[in-house]
């Protein structure tokens, strides 16, 4: 793109730009003579020494901060209007004040991957697809083509004629039927038109469900709370299968009639396609989806496509928090207690707590969804600070599972599947039910072990051993990728007696296999799932309701409604009592009651078993015999008497270079640059020491950690340390990251 020349006059006019650059400050650009006013918000392409970036335009027409002569033209306009709402940009300053990041830094991260390059960005305009009358006939009638009979169960899936499907959408879903949707066409099974790609229009086939009392208490408060547009933060604290999607779809039903937006997130990827579906029945709206699974065209198409009012729903991950609609109503965040809420690299942004501020700014309330909350959030409610709506009852006949614990001292080392688990999951296939065994370690083996000399085969570049992956016959080190072959002995003693020591989902795999040759097995996992389209096939095998096991990872243990789940098996739950992470028993407890919310959902009562080393121990007993809340009530007190969070508040310094020595030089300088700034102030600086995995990806890693018991000490501080640490001349090779309120180990 050709330099736009100009040169500096009386009548000269400047802009502020924020770039993408980790710099606390934003740039003075010239526009040029012959250009019109960008709008503030809108993107513009910049040069920045060497390269081209893309800008935000942060204020127009302002007093340059430098001399004219030095201040280069902007090379090129991208939008014809703002793609920052005020809202959103609201959003950015208050994000930046509060991470303490640079404000073109969080700029770009709420910017889909399309956005943030210099280039001009349009909807793609391309084919939808229609099921036509005769198209609902022959998706009732067998086809040969199984491609076909996808695709038409698919779209009939929508309800009526009147759902348009983009061929995106088709193609993610069903990979490879783009011939297939061409030659259904020419059938006049489908009917074709070109729209801008963005969202699915729904339509509303499914009627709404009754609701017990609890679920109408809840409806009607936060119908209350949108009917007067105020914002209040509604923590709905419902047991596993009391309804709260339920809950959810009626009260968005409302906002909808209102003519007001809705955004929802959720914690996963694979929890957003039986998100979806459930609403795409309900609603008669405009719905899109936003989150990483998407291709990086779709996610900019929908981004742009809800800038424009043209969706009505967004449904997503963390990103799609800055979905930029305007005339939002309602925010729900489902299963708000779960980790993956939180961003662990860039902006270390919590979601959930930012979706508080958008619903703030918004003034609209927002329900934060789960069936174990999060200890912050029984905080706020203890505190008067959210209102807690609570549903005790399952809905319809559901009852909820029966629990029994295991005790795996009295079973073989090298079974990970009890003989009582065994015998139930026996009785449960014979009566055409499905299990579920949960296990939240991928792989076959996660060590690799000498029978002679102890060795264990490690990752050359972590602190961590090599993971045994029996499918492909690889070592892979599931913190940096790194893959080995398996060795045929020990790399010390040259003993070839290896063992695989310990279990995965791969490894219990085999092994069911060997009880259950007759039983279809279905394991779940993020190596199972790598295929596009393979986590919705999975998913809809199990809908079906066939008898099989399904074998997985957390990815099965939250949110799925399985209604023939009858028997679930936790295999191990052991790590959370030895960890040295002080939120393990709190992830334990959500994980055991959430794992325990996926059997029983349908006519057919539930059941659990629960095998541990540690059947007795206190924290365990207090879960099971008196439920979460009590199990929670007693962590809160722990937590209040040890000055932890919910009860202080926490920055965490997280460094990495290629030595050690120079990891701990730097974090000396930044506690030498503490106490010379915030030596007076209630804040203390613990630290540095190595990080629990003291060397990743082939980088030596230290932190510290900022402690205090004021909010708004925390933030005085940490402004006043990193205006003293921008004047420290760092190495080169050397990465640092604050991360304000985390959640991870330290």
């Amino acid at each position: 793109m050709p330099e736009i020349k100009h040169s500096v006059t009386t009548t000269t006019r400047y802009l502020r730009i924020a770039v993408d650059v980790p710099l606390y400050r934003c740039f003075d650009y010239v526009l040029p003579s012959n250009c019109d006013m960008p709008a503030t918000g809108s993107r513009v392409q910049v040069r920045f020494g060497a390269r081209q970036l893309t800008g935000i335009v942060i204020e127009t027409d302002c007093q340059p901060s430098i001399a004219p002569n030095k201040i280069r033209a902007i090379d090129a306009i991208l939008d014809d209007h703002a793609v920052f709402t005020p809202i959103l940009y609201d959003l950015a300053l208050r994000m930046a004040d509060y991470y303490h990041q640079p404000l073109g830094v969080v700029c770009h991260t709420f910017l889909p991957s399309k956005l943030r390059q210099p280039k001009t960005i349009a909807q793609t305009v391309t084919p939808h697809y229609q099921l036509t009358h005769i198209g609902r006939e022959a998706a009732d009638q067998p086809q040969k083509s199984t491609k076909q009979t996808a695709v038409l169960q698919w779209l009939k899936s929508f309800g009526t004629t009147d759902s348009a499907i983009s061929r995106v959408d088709c193609l993610e879903h069903i990979p490879g039927c783009g011939s297939t949707l061409n030659a259904m066409v020419k059938k006049g099974w489908l009917a074709e038109t070109h729209v801008p790609q963005g969202g699915i229009q729904a339509q509303k086939t499914a009627p709404a469900k009754n609701l017990n009392d609890e679920q109408q208490a809840a409806l009607d408060a936060i119908k209350s709370a949108s009917m007067n547009k105020r914002h209040t933060t509604l923590l709905l604290d419902g047991i596993t299968g009391s309804g709260k999607t339920e809950v959810y779809l009626q009260a968005i039903d409302q906002v909808l009639q209102q003519g007001r937006r809705v955004l929802v997130l959720v914690p996963e990827i694979g929890l957003t396609p039986q998100i979806t579906q459930r609403f795409l029945s309900r609603l008669n709206a405009r719905i899109g989806m936003l989150h990483s699974g998407r291709t990086d065209i779709t996610r900019a198409d929908t981004w742009l496509a809800a800038r424009a009012g043209q969706i009505d729903v967004v449904i997503g991950t963390r990103s799609a928090l800055f979905a930029p609609m305007e005339n939002i109503g309602l925010l729900i965040v489902d299963e708000e207690h779960d980790a993956a809420y939180k961003q662990q690299d860039g902006i270390r942004y919590h979601a959930r707590d930012m979706a508080i501020l958008v619903a703030k700014l918004h003034h609209c309330p927002i329900v934060l969804g789960s069936a174990t909350p999060s200890l912050e959030s029984l905080a706020n409610a203890k505190r008067g600070r959210y209102q807690q709506l609570r549903l005790t009852k399952r809905a319809g006949i559901a009852k909820p599972p029966t629990m029994q614990v295991v005790d795996m001292k009295d079973v073989s080392y090298k079974s990970a599947l009890s003989p009582p688990l065994l015998k139930q999951m026996r009785e449960h296939i014979d009566a055409g039910q499905q299990v579920l065994l949960f296990l939240n370690r991928r792989g076959y083996a996660p060590t690799l072990y000498c029978h002679q000399c102890s060795w264990a085969m490690e990752c050359s570049n972590c602190s961590a051993h090599l993971v045994y992956h029996q499918k492909d016959g690889r070592m892979w080190c599931h913190h940096c990728g790194l893959q080995a072959e398996r060795p045929k002995s020990c790399d010390n003693c040259h003993s070839e007696e290896l063992i695989e020591l310990g279990f995965g989902t791969q490894r219990i795999e085999q092994d069911i296999t060997q009880h259950f040759s007759d039983t279809p097995i279905l394991r779940i996992d993020r190596d199972s799932v790598r295929k596009k389209g393979e986590l919705e096939r999975l998913l809809a095998e199990i809908q079906q309701g066939k008898p099989a096991i399904l074998v997985g990872t957390q990815m099965l243990a939250k949110g799925h409604h399985f209604p023939n789940v009858s028997l679930v098996g936790v295999l191990s739950i052991d790590h959370g009592f030895y960890s040295s992470d002080f939120r393990a028993l709190e992830r334990m407890g959500q994980l055991i009651v959430q794992v325990a919310g996926r059997a029983g959902r349908g006519e057919v009562p539930g059941k659990m078993l629960l095998q541990t080393h540690q059947p007795h121990n206190t924290d365990l007993q207090t879960l099971l015999k008196t439920g979460y809340a009590t199990f929670a009530d007693k962590l809160l007190a722990e937590r209040e008497s040890a000055l932890l969070p919910p009860y202080s508040f926490h920055a965490l310094i997280q460094l990495e270079a290629k030595t050690a020595e120079m990891a701990e030089t730097v974090m000396i300088k930044f506690l030498h640059a503490w106490q010379r700034v915030n030596a007076n102030l209630d804040a203390a600086f613990l630290g540095p020491i190595p990080a629990p995995m003291p060397r990743r990806a082939g980088m030596q890693r230290y932190e510290a950690l900022i402690q205090t018991g004021n909010r708004g000490v925390l933030r005085q501080a940490l402004a006043q340390w990193l205006e003293e640490v921008q004047q420290i001349n760092l190495p080169s090779q050397l990465f640092w990251a604050l991360d304000v309120d985390p959640t991870g180990h330290y």
